[in-house]
């Protein structure tokens, strides 16, 4: 398996990181209590134990969290940066039928 860390936006690939696990970016949608609910995350743990060991990880993306871990996964991060900008965009603060956020 590649092991990669994103750095200001790329990923690249660096020897120090050797113990964590490759994740993507994108949308994930679910369905809770009947509703579809899509969120946005920089880098996507979806059912695998995943274990991030230095490096800087980041969203400047509107509505995008950094790191979004679901289906029973579990995700260990050690001595890195987590970094989030970016505000939550005008539609999602007007949304008022909007429960995803209690999800989180």
């Amino acid at each position: 398996m590649n092991q990669w860390k994103r750095i200001n936006g790329s990923q690249t690939k660096d020897s120090a990181t050797v113990s964590n696990t490759a994740l993507s970016s994108g949308t994930y949608t679910a369905t809770f209590e009947g509703k579809s609910v899509s969120l946005k995350a920089a880098y996507i743990v979806n059912g695998i134990n995943a274990t991030i060991n230095g490096g800087t990880y980041k969203s400047t993306a509107s509505d995008e969290a950094v790191f979004l871990v679901v289906n029973g996964a579990r995700l260990t991060i050690k001595e890195a940066t987590v970094d989030k900008t970016g505000e939550v965009s005008q539609a999602k603060q007007n949304a008022p039928n909007d429960d995803s956020g209690k999800y989180i």
